[in-house]
């Protein structure tokens, strides 16, 4: 049964302070899980999709294509027709999506491990991804190891002016293009 306010009868009558925020400290957890698990099946599944030959006349082959930067892998360029539609977008959304989870995945290891040790939101770390995603392996691995040291003390949009100063000191000549 609901209470007037929505709120189920129990937490309705006996809601207290404590209740609301363990409660909420539960749903920030849960989010955070849920998108740091996002951001690994994408990874898996783009590492494991492959379009059955059998399935498609021999015009129409998969053939593997790069959506991250310099060091991911290869991916079928089908993937984002699955993609599209399963994350509710277009397919170059899908394909865009893609690539900044490989590229934290691949170009940004302890980074991608941070968000699956739940340590930094995958939103935060996509983004700064997203950003480096111009660079060489080295910098962006060298952009995202001086960031994660500090970005835990500065809002989301000041971490981001943290990504951006660190790309122009790591590589100038990659930030300007």
């Amino acid at each position: 049964e609901a209470a007037p306010d929505g709120l189920p009868a129990p937490l309705a009558h006996g809601l207290v302070a404590g209740d609301g925020l363990a409660g909420l400290r539960a749903s920030l957890h849960a989010r955070r899980q849920a998108d740091a698990n996002r951001i690994g099946f994408l990874c898996t599944l783009a590492e494991a999709y492959e379009v059955e030959f059998d399935e498609v006349v021999e015009a129409l082959a998969s053939q593997l294509t790069t959506f991250g930067g310099a060091g991911t892998p290869l991916v079928s360029e089908f993937i984002g027709l699955e993609l599209g539609p399963l994350l509710g977008c277009s397919e170059q959304a899908a394909n865009g999506q893609l690539a900044d989870a490989l590229d934290l995945k691949h170009r940004h290891r302890p980074l991608y491990d941070a968000v699956q040790a739940l340590e930094v939101d995958a939103h935060r770390a996509l983004a700064v991804a997203h950003r480096c995603h111009g660079l060489c392996e080295e910098s962006a691995a060298e952009v995202s190891r001086r960031w994660l040291r500090l970005q835990h003390r500065l809002t989301y949009s000041g971490s981001l002016k943290l990504a951006e100063q660190l790309i122009i000191e790591v590589d100038a000549e990659a930030a300007a293009r």
